[in-house]
């Protein structure tokens, strides 16, 4: 979910609720080229001038903004997300007067934002820029601390996205995914699962964790013929068709879903057979 806070890409840029980051942004950047005082801010904006259209090229909509306004967006993005992780890291001094890094909720809402798919650069950017300040010896690999910090989030979506477009099948994501969609259709889909320990969530609300597994697979090309869980959706569709198994399962859902349910259920049965019992002494006994 968006945090409405800050904008990474073009597809949000220069939206007016999203203005005051912008101020953060001239911030991170001057403090991100100040780490190497040799390289000038011209030779940084000469860099993503080189790679524009290949990342123009990234986005599957039309990116209308002009050059010199795509690349100075490319420029601030890319140095923004780099100064915030670099702050992130155990080593780095502490820059308590910092109002971003050093708030909790608000450095966790940036970083909810760094990977939504419509809140992204190329990685190739930050790679450009990175390895204009890097120094082997005191910085380490770009990789080594923006892995760490996107798995710990990476999003189903994310990972969706990047199966249909760089994996062949099976899509374990996906097919995990699209499992779990056939499964959960209301919120007392997700309270049962929960309860049996195969979903587990901070959202809270029963609802919206409905709404996300019903909405991440979306328009997601599913190929039903190498789909990775074929095998157990045709054990469970075999054995949903034995009427028993669904006599069953309403047998527990309508009369034995709660223990004072189980008690009624019992004394009803006590009580019928007592009832039994005593008609049929009456009758021996009439004879």
């Amino acid at each position: 979910m968006k945090s409405d806070l800050n904008s990474i890409g073009p597809f949000h840029h220069g939206k007016e609720n999203l203005r005051a980051m912008e101020t953060h942004k001239w911030q991170y950047l001057h403090s991100f080229v100040d780490r190497k005082p040799d390289i000038t801010l011209p030779e940084y904006v000469k860099t993503m001038k080189q790679i524009e259209e290949r990342t123009r090229q990234c986005y599957s909509e039309s990116i209308s903004t002009n050059s010199d306004e795509f690349v100075t967006m490319m420029l601030f993005d890319g140095c923004f997300m780099l100064e915030f992780l670099l702050r992130n890291l155990p080593l780095e001094p502490s820059h308590r007067e910092d109002p971003v890094s050093s708030t909790d909720w608000l450095s966790s809402a940036l970083k909810c934002d760094f990977i939504l798919l419509e809140n992204q650069l190329p990685f190739f950017v930050l790679e450009c820029l990175y390895k204009l300040t890097k120094e082997m010896d005191t910085i380490p690999s770009l990789k080594f601390f923006a892995f760490p910090f996107l798995i710990g989030q990476s999003l189903l979506r994310n990972m969706i996205c990047f199966e249909q477009l760089h994996c062949v099948a099976p899509r374990y994501i996906t097919d995990n995914a699209s499992l779990l969609d056939s499964f959960i259709d209301s919120a007392k889909d997700v309270i049962l699962l929960r309860e049996h320990g195969i979903i587990k969530s901070l959202l809270g609300d029963h609802e919206q964790v409905s709404l996300l597994f019903n909405k991440l697979v979306k328009e997601v090309n599913i190929d039903a013929g190498d789909f990775y869980f074929s095998d157990i959706c045709q054990d469970l569709n075999a054995y949903y068709r034995v009427i028993w198994h669904s006599w069953k399962a309403n047998l527990r859902h309508t009369y034995f879903n709660t223990p004072w349910s189980v008690i009624s259920v019992l004394a009803a049965a006590v009580l019928l057979v007592l009832t039994l019992l005593q008609t049929t002494f009456t009758i021996k006994s009439s004879h």
